[in-house]
């Protein structure tokens, strides 16, 4: 049997042979892993969120980890607005949509109409009071933005919340297939290591070549001892 002892210089070679191989190994399975995890959320994306849900993510995103490192920055938001007369001051007050009160527009054959420059196209839902409805471009506060998007947007979801199911699945695949890998590459060494994988000539005496000609995997070579060469 092989000498697997790491102070022997045939120990740091297997070591760092079994290390190249590992590398592979993580660089593989990651990119199974993120593969998988990004195709789902682009299921997500399409047939997961709501319409306003979908146009607001990239910006969701934005707020989210900018709002994390400050509380002062601002950023530029596009907005789905509708404004109203308020009865106390009879001055129009703008109102932040939501996708309870719009849905989208769609075309002849039934799919969502979109704009060049905004994404979807929307229309209020019946019954919604306006005397304008547009989309309104200004500068916010990340801090103020983030709590409004979370809340009546997103149910209460953060924005690593609606990744962590793709990334625990993508963590799953990675996890494990490297696992099974590992374990597999780890007994094929260790019957290489015995012997019992051929790789290239071996010397082997008659008594040992008898006790493990059963267990090779090989090409089958007869051979003869000498007694049986002297009958």
């Amino acid at each position: 049997m092989a000498h697997t002892n790491v102070f022997t210089e045939e120990g740091m070679t297997r070591l760092r042979n079994f290390k190249r191989r590992t590398a592979g190994y993580v660089a593989a399975w990651l990119m199974c892993g993120v593969v998988v995890a990004v195709a789902l959320f682009w299921v997500q994306m399409k047939y997961g969120l709501q319409p306003l849900e979908r146009t607001y993510l990239k910006q969701y995103a934005r707020c989210s980890l900018r709002a994390s490192v400050s509380k002062r920055s601002q950023s530029t938001y596009i907005l789905l607005v509708r404004s109203i007369t308020h009865p106390a001051t009879k001055k129009d007050t703008f109102v932040r949509l939501t996708d309870a009160e719009v849905e989208p527009v769609l075309d002849a054959r039934g799919k969502i109409v979109r704009d060049p420059k905004l994404g979807l196209k929307f229309m209020l839902k019946p019954g919604i009071a306006h005397k304008y409805f547009y989309w309104q471009m200004g500068r916010t506060r990340d801090a103020e933005m983030y709590p409004w998007m979370r809340t009546s947007i997103y149910d209460g979801k953060s924005f690593g919340g609606l990744c962590a199911p793709m990334l625990m699945v993508g963590g799953v695949i990675f996890f494990s297939g490297l696992g099974v890998t590992i374990i597999r590459d780890r007994r094929a060494n260790k019957q290489y290591e015995q012997g019992r994988a051929i790789r290239g000539t071996r010397e082997l005496a008659p008594q040992q070549y008898e006790r493990e000609q059963d267990a090779a995997t090989g090409l089958g070579i007869v051979v003869y001892n000498s007694k049986e060469r002297a009958a």
